[in-house]
């Protein structure tokens, strides 16, 4: 218990540190971090037309999904990257903190810029009809959508060779984790070796969560097996993450 109180302690600490780089970049950082989900969102709307309800279902659960994999894996990967490369990490290493705290003190950093999106998609619901995703069971699959994939992105960050290797493996990682996932196209829609591929992938079972949340109708037995499988992998993923990780190796 002490030991997740120091994490959390110098998560928050390091957390508003990287908050305060916002007065470089001022209202900028908000505008990449709205525009980019709001243009991939109007970008399927444009190639697939009208659609109907249960199409932008997919689309809206989806836009959401991919702003958590761009939280955890891309930005995370990328910001460790350019620490190592810059030496950064030298000044984390010398502080009595955790390895996981930097980690999460750039994730709590990365969040709270993307607040504003979260805000901007989730007033777009109730304008496509949806009005009863106001519970706990969206709110939890939003939580553990961004918490799931976050080792995926300190792995990337720690092992890429340079700023270019680590941004191309970030984007491209996070790409396949929710164009090789029914995410933002029902499952009959991808190609049969992706349909395969897709059951390995927890994109797959947060997006269905997601889906069943902002709809308001839950199967409980299917909605507690779409987050028990994220949060298997998570389990895995994270003990694997705390062999590996030690900022004085990087």
């Amino acid at each position: 218990m002490t030991s997740l109180r120091s994490v959390l302690r110098e998560t928050l600490i390091l957390t508003q540190l990287f908050l305060r780089s916002l007065r470089f970049w001022g209202a900028f950082t908000f505008i990449l971090s709205i525009g980019f989900p709001l243009l991939l969102f109007g970008f399927l709307l444009l190639n697939l037309g009208r659609v109907d309800s249960a199409r932008m279902l997919y689309l809206l659960s989806g836009t959401l999904v991919v702003g958590s994999v761009n939280l955890s894996v891309t930005s995370l990967a990328q910001y460790l990257v350019n620490l190592k490369v810059s030496q950064g990490l030298e000044v984390f290493r010398s502080l009595p903190i955790r390895s996981v705290s930097l980690i999460f003190g750039i994730v709590g950093y990365y969040f709270i810029i993307n607040i504003p999106v979260y805000c901007v998609f989730l007033s777009l619901l109730p304008v496509f009809g949806f009005t009863d995703f106001l519970n706990l069971p969206f709110f939890l699959t939003l939580f553990l959508s961004a918490g799931v994939l976050i080792p995926v992105g300190a792995f990337i960050g720690m092992y890429a060779k340079g700023v270019e290797q680590g941004s191309v493996l970030s984007i491209a990682v996070g790409f396949f984790l929710y164009m090789a996932a029914p995410v933002h196209f029902p499952e009959e829609n991808l190609p049969t070796f992706f349909r395969v591929l897709s059951r390995a992938m927890p994109t797959t079972y947060l997006a269905d969560a997601l889906r069943q949340s902002i709809l308001g109708t839950i199967d409980v037995s299917r909605f507690l097996l779409d987050l028990a499988i994220p949060a298997g992998i998570a389990v895995g993923l994270y003990a694997l993450l705390a062999r590996k990780f030690r900022m004085t190796e990087y």
